[in-house]
């Protein structure tokens, strides 16, 4: 191995699946309290291992991913103009100011982790300039972008009332559920994780959606309609995530399924539309340690991912001279959001999120491990692909230029076929930290 660096550790690692190897480009290790610490079994000693940046004297690195191409992590980059100090002490994170819907002026601010609101666990003391009321953890490794469970239904709420589509479908289903209420029937309540099956008292309010969704194709008449069945997509991201979603009203969180039941029949509107017209983007505000505040923009080509799963199709079959309706699963496409219910609680950054996947198509991701002195504080910065295209490597440098061919690819596509595709579990981060990020 000439001009090269080995170094490997023997560590168990609790992973599900497939993989490859860590490269070691975490955040620097800083000294911590006693509380900060975590607990090691009796016995075991505590000695330090240099990750790989330290031991090759990398200071500053990039990570980006690409559509249909290699992504890019570039090793000694430039210095950022814009750096956000790291708020986390153990990982690479920002303080998380909550997110918005839209653009310019019509932007429309979800109710989560407003930087003005106080927890009252959080502690006091010498730590207090790290304390935020939520935290964001910029992660390659993560597939998705995670959350608390009740923080993504109002966040899916709030999509849907910023959706033409969705927000037209929701008051056709709030027309129907008032209806039924109105007769004396009680409507009951639809669980956000397995929003597939369908009560019997809500069938036709369903069944009016599912017209609405037919509505913006040529050929609706002749076409087949999906009836709900996601439990593919319940396994791909997980199962159920718990019961700890408590929206405002049983009406908010049927605007949140709502959502999810479009996406769920996306193939039956989606044909030929572009994502990025048809829903919001979302802006996730960040800051750093030393004040600097951005915001993390994500177009909807990028937060909602396809799958294939099993769907029911209905259909009439003739036999003995009668007619009647039967069911048949087929495989087929459904849309989701990149989102998935992972709560991580720490008592000095409150509820943290972690943006994996999703931002690195968006972004490039820089980092800087901060100087040997303590001077200059370890920091990310982050630059829109607009701005700086992820490019490629060639001959050990990188090229930020894009891939014509690959660029005109994507730029033709539309619908589904416009978005990424999950083909497997998505890896979730295991944080262990319950004090500070």
């Amino acid at each position: 191995m000439k001009n090269g660096l080995l170094l490997m550790v023997d560590q168990a690692l609790r992973l599900h699946g497939p993989f490859e190897g860590i490269l070691g480009l975490g955040r620097p290790e800083v000294k911590m309290s006693g509380k900060a610490q975590v607990n090691r079994s009796a016995g075991e000693l505590d000695i330090r291992v240099p990750g790989y940046a330290e031991k090759a004297g990398i200071r500053r690195f990039s990570m980006c991913f690409n559509r249909e191409a290699d992504g890019v992590l570039g090793l000694h980059t430039a210095e950022p103009s814009k750096r956000l100090e790291s708020v986390g002490q153990i990982h690479w994170g920002v303080d998380f100011h909550g997110i918005s819907i839209g653009e310019g002026n019509a932007k429309h601010r979800v109710k989560i982790c407003d930087p003005k609101e106080k927890r009252a666990d959080q502690e006091p003391g010498a730590e207090a300039k790290l304390r935020t009321i939520c935290g964001l953890i910029p992660d390659s490794g993560t597939t998705m972008i995670t959350g608390p469970e009740n923080q993504l239904a109002e966040l899916y709420m709030d999509i849907c009332s910023n959706w033409e589509r969705c927000q037209k479908a929701f008051e056709e289903v709030s027309k129907e559920m008032k209806d039924l209420q109105d007769q004396g029937m009680q409507v009951g309540g639809l669980s956000l994780t397995q929003h597939a099956t369908v009560p019997e008292e809500l069938a036709d309010a369903f069944k009016k959606l599912q017209d609405i969704l037919q509505a913006g194709k040529a050929d609706a008449a002749a076409s087949n309609t999906s009836s709900g069945d996601a439990a593919d997509i319940a396994d791909i991201l997980g199962g159920a995530a718990g019961a700890e979603a408590k929206p405002q009203t049983q009406k908010d969180y049927m605007k949140a399924n709502v959502f999810l039941l479009l996406l769920e029949h996306c193939a039956d509107w989606a044909e030929g539309v572009d994502m990025d017209q048809e829903l919001p983007k979302l802006n996730f505000h960040v800051a750093g340690l030393n004040g600097v505040q951005t915001e993390l923009s994500l177009r909807p080509k990028n937060y909602i991912m396809t799958a294939t799963a099993d769907i029911n199709v209905p259909e009439m079959k003739t036999l003995g001279g009668l007619t009647f309706q039967i069911e048949r699963k087929k495989r087929g496409k459904v849309c989701m959001p990149a989102f998935q219910p992972a709560p991580f609680t720490t008592k000095l950054n409150g509820e943290v999120w972690i943006m994996g996947t999703p931002l690195f198509y968006e972004y490039t991701a820089h980092y800087d491990r901060g100087s040997a002195d303590g001077k200059v504080k370890p920091s990310m910065a982050f630059t829109h692909v607009h701005e700086e295209p992820c490019g490629r490597c060639q001959d050990n440098r990188i090229v930020r230029g894009g891939h014509p061919a690959l660029t005109q690819k994507k730029s033709e596509k539309t619908g589904v076929e416009s978005l990424r595709q999950l083909t497997k579990a998505p890896i979730v981060r295991n944080l262990t930290s319950t004090h500070s990020l």
